[in-house]
């Protein structure tokens, strides 16, 4: 698929793009270097080749999830308002009538 200066203008007002016209064949000739590179991957035999979810295969990164209890002297202290063992906040919603 070779694509011209017209495909690349269209291609340009499509995607709202400010390119000036001295640099559009530049442009267009860099665009074609890319799909030539992408045609000579579409030639690779790659049936023998196993699909990836990840480049790099990793076994667990995450650490485990357990939790974690707070001093609430120090949680207060940051709280505008304290109830029981909870924050005190504005209500935002009115009540259904």
């Amino acid at each position: 698929m070779a694509i011209e200066l017209d495909d690349l203008n269209r291609m340009i007002d499509l995607a709202h793009l400010r390119v000036e016209d001295s640099h559009r064949p530049q442009l267009l000739t860099q665009l074609q270097n890319v799909f030539f590179h992408m045609k000579a991957l579409d030639q690779l035999d790659l049936d023998s080749v196993m699909p990836v979810s990840e480049a790099f295969q990793t076994l667990d990164s995450l650490r485990e999830d357990s939790p974690t209890v707070f001093e609430s002297s120090r949680i207060k202290s940051n709280a505008p308002s304290w109830e029981g063992d909870c924050f005190r906040v504005p209500k935002i919603l009115e009540d259904p009538a």
